[in-house]
Protein backbone atom coordinates (compact mmCIF):
# COMPACT_ATOMS: atom_id res chain seq x y z
CA UNK A 1 0.00 0.00 0.00
CA UNK A 2 2.72 2.46 0.98
CA UNK A 3 4.59 1.67 -2.19
CA UNK A 4 1.72 2.70 -4.40
CA UNK A 5 1.56 6.08 -6.05
CA UNK A 6 -0.53 8.75 -4.44
CA UNK A 7 -1.40 11.61 -6.69
CA UNK A 8 -1.69 15.17 -5.61
CA UNK A 9 -4.19 15.42 -2.83
CA UNK A 10 -4.19 19.17 -3.05
CA UNK A 11 -5.02 21.20 -6.08
CA UNK A 12 -8.33 22.82 -5.54
CA UNK A 13 -7.79 23.56 -1.93
CA UNK A 14 -5.10 25.85 -2.91
CA UNK A 15 -7.94 27.72 -4.36
CA UNK A 16 -7.96 29.47 0.33
CA UNK A 17 -5.65 32.26 0.59
CA UNK A 18 -4.53 32.56 -3.41
CA UNK A 19 -5.08 29.35 -4.39
CA UNK A 20 -7.42 31.58 -3.35
CA UNK A 21 -5.17 34.40 -3.73
CA UNK A 22 -3.13 33.61 -6.70
CA UNK A 23 -1.34 30.44 -7.29
CA UNK A 24 0.36 30.92 -10.57
CA UNK A 25 -0.46 33.13 -12.46
CA UNK A 26 -2.49 38.09 -19.09
CA UNK A 27 -4.58 40.32 -20.00
CA UNK A 28 -5.43 43.63 -21.51
CA UNK A 29 -8.26 44.68 -19.30
CA UNK A 30 -9.55 43.28 -16.05
CA UNK A 31 -12.96 42.87 -17.59
CA UNK A 32 -11.84 41.73 -21.03
CA UNK A 33 -11.20 38.29 -22.43
CA UNK A 34 -7.52 39.18 -22.48
CA UNK A 35 -7.51 38.68 -18.75
CA UNK A 36 -7.18 34.98 -18.06
CA UNK A 37 -8.77 33.14 -15.20
CA UNK A 38 -6.28 32.19 -12.56
CA UNK A 39 -6.22 28.45 -12.26
CA UNK A 40 -2.98 26.73 -11.43
CA UNK A 41 -1.43 24.56 -8.82
CA UNK A 42 -2.43 25.25 -5.31
CA UNK A 43 -2.94 23.62 -2.04
CA UNK A 44 -6.05 23.49 -0.03
CA UNK A 45 -6.22 26.83 1.53
CA UNK A 46 -7.66 30.04 -0.12
CA UNK A 47 -3.81 30.60 0.56
CA UNK A 48 -3.93 34.43 0.87
CA UNK A 49 -6.70 34.70 2.02
CA UNK A 50 -7.90 33.64 1.23
CA UNK A 51 -6.32 32.95 0.81
CA UNK A 52 -1.96 31.84 -0.19
CA UNK A 53 0.62 30.99 -3.34
CA UNK A 54 2.50 28.93 -5.82
CA UNK A 55 5.19 29.62 -8.31
CA UNK A 56 4.75 32.01 -11.21
CA UNK A 57 3.03 30.75 -14.32
CA UNK A 58 1.04 32.04 -17.20
CA UNK A 59 -1.91 29.77 -16.62
CA UNK A 60 -3.14 31.52 -13.52
CA UNK A 61 -3.49 30.98 -9.76
CA UNK A 62 -5.97 28.95 -7.82
CA UNK A 63 -7.70 29.76 -4.54
CA UNK A 64 -7.40 28.81 -0.91
CA UNK A 65 -3.70 28.90 -0.57
CA UNK A 66 -3.21 32.45 -1.39
CA UNK A 67 0.41 31.80 -1.56
CA UNK A 68 1.09 28.73 -3.56
CA UNK A 69 4.63 27.48 -3.53
CA UNK A 70 6.55 26.10 -6.48
CA UNK A 71 5.33 22.58 -5.75
CA UNK A 72 4.11 20.45 -8.62
CA UNK A 73 0.51 19.38 -8.72
CA UNK A 74 1.24 16.45 -10.91
CA UNK A 75 1.15 12.88 -9.70
CA UNK A 76 3.81 12.24 -7.10
CA UNK A 77 4.82 9.07 -5.36
CA UNK A 78 4.67 8.62 -1.65
CA UNK A 79 7.92 8.53 0.24
CA UNK A 80 8.93 5.78 2.59
CA UNK A 81 10.49 7.98 5.22
CA UNK A 82 9.03 8.14 8.66
CA UNK A 83 7.17 11.15 10.02
CA UNK A 84 9.47 14.05 10.77
CA UNK A 85 9.22 16.83 13.27
CA UNK A 86 8.11 20.08 11.62
CA UNK A 87 10.35 23.10 11.29
CA UNK A 88 8.96 26.52 12.20
CA UNK A 89 9.56 28.50 9.05
CA UNK A 90 6.50 30.64 9.40
CA UNK A 91 8.22 33.46 11.24
CA UNK A 92 7.27 35.37 14.34
CA UNK A 93 3.55 35.72 14.95
CA UNK A 94 3.91 39.34 16.01
CA UNK A 95 6.40 40.35 13.33
CA UNK A 96 5.81 43.18 10.90
CA UNK A 97 3.10 42.33 8.40
CA UNK A 98 1.75 39.53 10.59
CA UNK A 99 -1.48 39.41 12.58
CA UNK A 100 -0.91 39.38 16.32
CA UNK A 101 -1.08 36.10 18.18
CA UNK A 102 -4.40 35.32 19.81
CA UNK A 103 -5.24 32.95 22.62
CA UNK A 104 -6.07 29.60 21.09
CA UNK A 105 -6.73 26.15 22.54
CA UNK A 106 -3.93 23.63 22.73
CA UNK A 107 -4.53 20.88 20.13
CA UNK A 108 -6.50 18.11 21.77
CA UNK A 109 -7.06 20.09 24.96
CA UNK A 110 -10.82 20.25 24.50
CA UNK A 111 -11.26 16.73 23.26
CA UNK A 112 -12.43 13.98 25.58
CA UNK A 113 -9.74 11.32 25.27
CA UNK A 114 -12.08 8.51 26.34
CA UNK A 115 -13.39 5.98 23.87
CA UNK A 116 -15.74 7.29 21.13
CA UNK A 117 -19.31 7.46 22.32
CA UNK A 118 -21.21 7.31 19.03
CA UNK A 119 -21.05 6.46 15.35
CA UNK A 120 -22.07 9.07 12.83
CA UNK A 121 -22.69 8.93 9.10
CA UNK A 122 -21.98 12.35 7.66
CA UNK A 123 -21.81 13.91 4.21
CA UNK A 124 -18.38 15.37 3.50
CA UNK A 125 -17.26 18.17 1.17
CA UNK A 126 -17.44 15.89 -1.86
CA UNK A 127 -20.96 14.76 -1.03
CA UNK A 128 -19.79 11.30 0.07
CA UNK A 129 -21.33 9.53 3.02
CA UNK A 130 -18.63 8.61 5.53
CA UNK A 131 -19.11 6.64 8.74
CA UNK A 132 -16.94 7.81 11.62
CA UNK A 133 -16.65 7.32 15.37
CA UNK A 134 -17.14 10.47 17.47
CA UNK A 135 -15.23 11.90 19.17
CA UNK A 136 -12.12 10.87 17.21
CA UNK A 137 -8.95 10.39 19.25
CA UNK A 138 -6.21 10.70 16.63
CA UNK A 139 -6.66 12.86 13.53
CA UNK A 140 -4.22 13.29 10.65
CA UNK A 141 -4.94 16.41 8.56
CA UNK A 142 -3.44 16.34 5.07
CA UNK A 143 -3.47 20.06 4.34
CA UNK A 144 -3.76 23.20 6.42
CA UNK A 145 -6.24 25.72 5.02
CA UNK A 146 -9.44 23.71 5.00
CA UNK A 147 -8.36 20.92 7.32
CA UNK A 148 -5.46 21.44 9.71
CA UNK A 149 -6.14 25.05 10.66
CA UNK A 150 -9.90 24.60 11.27
CA UNK A 151 -9.23 21.50 13.40
CA UNK A 152 -6.46 23.13 15.44
CA UNK A 153 -8.65 26.18 16.01
CA UNK A 154 -11.13 24.13 18.04
CA UNK A 155 -8.57 22.07 19.94
CA UNK A 156 -9.14 18.81 18.06
CA UNK A 157 -6.65 15.94 18.71
CA UNK A 158 -4.49 16.35 15.60
CA UNK A 159 -1.53 13.93 15.62
CA UNK A 160 -0.20 14.49 12.08
CA UNK A 161 -0.13 17.27 9.48
CA UNK A 162 0.83 17.75 5.84
CA UNK A 163 2.65 21.07 5.43
CA UNK A 164 3.45 22.79 2.14
CA UNK A 165 7.06 23.53 1.31
CA UNK A 166 8.04 27.04 2.30
CA UNK A 167 5.45 27.20 5.06
CA UNK A 168 2.59 28.26 2.82
CA UNK A 169 -0.59 28.46 4.91
CA UNK A 170 1.37 27.15 7.86
CA UNK A 171 -0.55 28.54 10.84
CA UNK A 172 0.84 26.19 13.48
CA UNK A 173 2.49 29.09 15.31
CA UNK A 174 -0.94 30.38 16.32
CA UNK A 175 -1.75 27.21 18.26
CA UNK A 176 0.27 26.23 21.36
CA UNK A 177 1.94 22.85 20.91
CA UNK A 178 1.06 22.54 17.22
CA UNK A 179 4.65 22.88 16.03
CA UNK A 180 5.47 19.61 17.79
CA UNK A 181 2.93 17.67 15.70
CA UNK A 182 4.68 15.25 13.29
CA UNK A 183 4.68 16.18 9.61
CA UNK A 184 3.74 13.45 7.12
CA UNK A 185 4.81 15.17 3.92
CA UNK A 186 3.13 17.87 1.87
CA UNK A 187 -0.41 17.96 0.46
CA UNK A 188 1.19 17.15 -2.90
CA UNK A 189 3.34 14.27 -1.67
CA UNK A 190 1.82 12.46 1.28
CA UNK A 191 3.91 9.84 3.04
CA UNK A 192 1.30 7.12 3.44
CA UNK A 193 3.56 4.95 5.61
CA UNK A 194 4.05 7.87 8.00
CA UNK A 195 0.29 8.40 8.14
CA UNK A 196 -0.32 4.75 8.95
CA UNK A 197 2.41 4.76 11.61
CA UNK A 198 0.50 7.44 13.53
CA UNK A 199 -2.48 5.04 13.85
CA UNK A 200 -5.18 7.66 13.19
CA UNK A 201 -8.83 6.91 13.68
CA UNK A 202 -9.72 9.76 11.29
CA UNK A 203 -8.01 11.36 8.28
CA UNK A 204 -9.12 14.71 6.89
CA UNK A 205 -8.36 16.21 3.50
CA UNK A 206 -9.37 19.79 2.84
CA UNK A 207 -9.84 19.99 -0.86
CA UNK A 208 -12.16 19.52 -3.78
CA UNK A 209 -12.41 16.88 -6.51
CA UNK A 210 -9.54 18.40 -8.50
CA UNK A 211 -7.06 17.72 -5.74
CA UNK A 212 -8.37 14.42 -4.52
CA UNK A 213 -7.28 11.13 -5.99
CA UNK A 214 -6.69 7.71 -4.55
CA UNK A 215 -8.80 8.33 -1.46
CA UNK A 216 -9.08 4.56 -1.22
CA UNK A 217 -5.43 4.43 -0.17
CA UNK A 218 -6.15 6.58 2.84
CA UNK A 219 -9.41 4.85 3.67
CA UNK A 220 -7.50 1.59 4.11
CA UNK A 221 -5.88 3.29 7.10
CA UNK A 222 -8.85 5.15 8.62
CA UNK A 223 -12.15 6.80 7.66
CA UNK A 224 -11.28 9.77 5.44
CA UNK A 225 -13.37 12.94 5.36
CA UNK A 226 -12.99 15.76 2.84
CA UNK A 227 -13.54 18.93 4.86
CA UNK A 228 -13.22 21.33 1.91
CA UNK A 229 -14.72 21.46 -1.56
CA UNK A 230 -18.35 22.28 -0.76
CA UNK A 231 -19.44 25.78 -1.88
CA UNK A 232 -21.13 28.30 0.35
CA UNK A 233 -24.90 28.60 0.05
CA UNK A 234 -27.10 31.60 0.78
CA UNK A 235 -25.78 33.36 3.86
CA UNK A 236 -23.31 30.54 4.51
CA UNK A 237 -19.77 31.17 3.37
CA UNK A 238 -17.27 28.45 2.49
CA UNK A 239 -15.75 29.01 5.93
CA UNK A 240 -19.14 28.42 7.58
CA UNK A 241 -19.50 25.18 5.66
CA UNK A 242 -16.01 23.95 6.56
CA UNK A 243 -16.36 24.83 10.24
CA UNK A 244 -19.79 23.21 10.40
CA UNK A 245 -18.32 19.99 9.08
CA UNK A 246 -15.38 20.24 11.49
CA UNK A 247 -17.83 20.46 14.39
CA UNK A 248 -19.76 17.45 13.14
CA UNK A 249 -16.60 15.40 12.60
CA UNK A 250 -15.06 16.16 16.00
CA UNK A 251 -18.16 16.43 18.16
CA UNK A 252 -16.96 19.92 19.13
CA UNK A 253 -19.99 21.80 17.84
CA UNK A 254 -20.08 24.00 20.95
CA UNK A 255 -16.50 25.07 20.44
CA UNK A 256 -17.21 25.87 16.77
CA UNK A 257 -20.16 28.04 17.86
CA UNK A 258 -17.89 29.90 20.30
CA UNK A 259 -15.34 30.53 17.56
CA UNK A 260 -18.07 31.83 15.25
CA UNK A 261 -19.20 34.34 17.86
CA UNK A 262 -15.62 35.46 18.32
CA UNK A 263 -15.25 36.02 14.58
CA UNK A 264 -18.53 37.93 14.39
CA UNK A 265 -17.38 40.26 17.16
CA UNK A 266 -14.02 40.89 15.46
CA UNK A 267 -15.79 41.70 12.18
CA UNK A 268 -18.22 43.99 14.00
CA UNK A 269 -15.26 45.88 15.46
CA UNK A 270 -13.73 46.16 11.99
CA UNK A 271 -16.99 47.47 10.52
CA UNK A 272 -17.23 50.07 13.29
CA UNK A 273 -13.73 51.31 12.43
CA UNK A 274 -14.56 51.82 8.75
CA UNK A 275 -14.82 55.48 7.70
CA UNK A 276 -18.27 56.67 6.64
CA UNK A 277 -19.14 56.11 3.02
CA UNK A 278 -17.91 53.53 0.53
CA UNK A 279 -14.46 52.07 1.03
CA UNK A 280 -13.18 49.96 -1.85
CA UNK A 281 -10.30 47.52 -1.91
CA UNK A 282 -8.33 45.20 -4.18
CA UNK A 283 -6.07 42.31 -3.20
CA UNK A 284 -3.27 41.55 -5.62
CA UNK A 285 -0.17 39.42 -5.97
CA UNK A 286 2.68 39.44 -8.45
CA UNK A 287 3.18 36.37 -10.61
CA UNK A 288 5.88 37.51 -13.02
CA UNK A 289 5.19 38.85 -15.58
CA UNK A 290 1.55 39.27 -14.56
CA UNK A 291 -0.46 40.40 -11.57
CA UNK A 292 -3.16 38.26 -10.00
CA UNK A 293 -6.24 40.03 -8.68
CA UNK A 294 -8.66 38.46 -6.22
CA UNK A 295 -12.17 38.26 -7.66
CA UNK A 296 -15.46 38.65 -5.73
CA UNK A 297 -15.84 34.87 -5.72
CA UNK A 298 -12.69 34.48 -3.63
CA UNK A 299 -13.50 32.83 -0.31
CA UNK A 300 -10.42 33.24 1.88
CA UNK A 301 -10.61 34.59 5.42
CA UNK A 302 -8.98 37.87 4.38
CA UNK A 303 -11.56 38.62 1.68
CA UNK A 304 -14.42 37.34 3.81
CA UNK A 305 -13.79 39.68 6.76
CA UNK A 306 -13.43 42.74 4.53
CA UNK A 307 -16.64 41.88 2.72
CA UNK A 308 -18.58 41.26 5.92
CA UNK A 309 -17.25 44.49 7.43
CA UNK A 310 -18.83 46.47 4.60
CA UNK A 311 -15.89 47.12 2.30
CA UNK A 312 -16.49 46.62 -1.42
CA UNK A 313 -14.37 45.38 -4.30
CA UNK A 314 -13.00 48.07 -6.60
CA UNK A 315 -15.41 48.54 -9.54
CA UNK A 316 -13.30 46.93 -12.26
CA UNK A 317 -12.59 43.97 -9.98
CA UNK A 318 -16.23 43.63 -8.96
CA UNK A 319 -17.12 42.86 -12.57
CA UNK A 320 -14.98 39.73 -12.60
CA UNK A 321 -16.68 36.33 -12.61
CA UNK A 322 -13.50 34.33 -12.07
CA UNK A 323 -13.80 31.52 -9.50
CA UNK A 324 -11.07 32.99 -7.31
CA UNK A 325 -8.61 35.31 -8.98
CA UNK A 326 -7.65 36.56 -12.42
CA UNK A 327 -4.41 37.49 -14.09
CA UNK A 328 -3.83 40.85 -15.73
CA UNK A 329 -0.80 42.39 -17.39
CA UNK A 330 1.10 44.82 -15.19
CA UNK A 331 -0.02 47.72 -17.41
CA UNK A 332 -3.64 47.16 -16.40
CA UNK A 333 -2.95 47.64 -12.70
CA UNK A 334 -3.59 51.37 -13.23
CA UNK A 335 -7.17 50.57 -14.30
CA UNK A 336 -8.01 49.36 -10.80
CA UNK A 337 -9.32 52.29 -8.78
CA UNK A 338 -9.28 51.27 -5.12
CA UNK A 339 -9.15 53.13 -1.82
CA UNK A 340 -7.01 50.35 -0.39
CA UNK A 341 -4.46 48.20 -2.19
CA UNK A 342 -3.64 44.99 -0.34
CA UNK A 343 -0.85 42.79 -1.67
CA UNK A 344 0.37 39.34 -0.74
CA UNK A 345 3.43 39.71 1.45
CA UNK A 346 5.29 36.79 -0.12
CA UNK A 347 5.54 38.59 -3.44
CA UNK A 348 7.77 41.64 -3.96
CA UNK A 349 5.11 43.63 -5.78
CA UNK A 350 5.98 46.90 -4.01
CA UNK A 351 8.67 47.61 -6.60
CA UNK A 352 7.20 45.67 -9.52
CA UNK A 353 6.26 47.37 -12.79
CA UNK A 354 3.73 50.18 -12.48
CA UNK A 355 2.55 49.24 -9.00
CA UNK A 356 4.69 51.91 -7.25
CA UNK A 357 3.13 54.62 -9.44
CA UNK A 358 -0.49 53.68 -8.67
CA UNK A 359 -2.40 56.57 -6.99
CA UNK A 360 -3.42 54.34 -4.08
CA UNK A 361 0.22 53.42 -3.48
CA UNK A 362 1.33 57.06 -3.80
CA UNK A 363 -1.32 57.98 -1.23
CA UNK A 364 0.27 55.56 1.24
CA UNK A 365 -2.73 53.25 1.26
CA UNK A 366 -1.16 50.00 0.13
CA UNK A 367 -0.52 47.33 2.73
CA UNK A 368 0.78 43.74 2.83
CA UNK A 369 -1.53 40.80 3.47
CA UNK A 370 0.14 38.03 5.52
CA UNK A 371 -0.33 34.88 3.47
CA UNK A 372 0.78 32.58 6.26
CA UNK A 373 -2.08 33.55 8.55
CA UNK A 374 -4.71 32.08 6.27
CA UNK A 375 -7.11 29.26 6.87
CA UNK A 376 -10.77 28.42 6.34
CA UNK A 377 -11.53 28.89 10.01
CA UNK A 378 -13.19 31.42 12.26
CA UNK A 379 -9.84 31.80 14.00
CA UNK A 380 -8.30 32.95 10.70
CA UNK A 381 -11.13 35.46 10.30
CA UNK A 382 -10.32 36.87 13.74
CA UNK A 383 -6.63 37.11 12.84
CA UNK A 384 -7.34 39.06 9.67
CA UNK A 385 -10.03 41.26 11.20
CA UNK A 386 -7.61 42.32 13.94
CA UNK A 387 -4.82 42.84 11.41
CA UNK A 388 -6.98 44.97 9.09
CA UNK A 389 -8.48 47.07 11.92
CA UNK A 390 -5.84 49.85 12.01
CA UNK A 391 -5.52 49.77 8.21
CA UNK A 392 -9.24 50.30 7.67
CA UNK A 393 -9.53 52.84 10.48
CA UNK A 394 -6.77 54.95 8.91
CA UNK A 395 -8.04 54.75 5.33
CA UNK A 396 -8.83 58.05 3.60
CA UNK A 397 -10.32 57.84 0.08
CA UNK A 398 -9.65 61.54 -0.34
CA UNK A 399 -5.90 60.95 -0.35
CA UNK A 400 -6.21 58.64 -3.34
CA UNK A 401 -8.20 61.23 -5.25
CA UNK A 402 -5.54 63.83 -4.54
CA UNK A 403 -2.77 61.49 -5.67
CA UNK A 404 -4.65 60.72 -8.90
CA UNK A 405 -5.16 64.40 -9.79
Amino acid sequence: MAGQHMRTLAAATALLVFAAACGDGDGDNVTSEAMTTATGPSASEPETAHSLNSGPSTSGPSPVEASTSDESTTESSTSSATATEPVDDAGEADGEGQPGETTMPVPGSLQDQSEPTETRVLVDGLGREVEISVPPQRIVALEMAASGDPLLSVGAPVVGLAIRDGGVNDTRRFYPGAEAIPVVGTPFDVNVEAVAALEPDLITVGSNPNMLTDLALLEEIAPTVVTGGAPGTGDESVIDVVMGLVGEVTGLEDRVAEEKLRAEQAISDLAAAKPDGTLSFAIVGWFDPNIAVFAPNAFGADVEVLRRAGLVFADVVAESTAPYSELISQERILDIEADLFLYLDNREIETFGLFPSHPTVLAGQSHPVPVNASGLSYAAMVRYAEYFLPIVAGADPGLVMEAAS
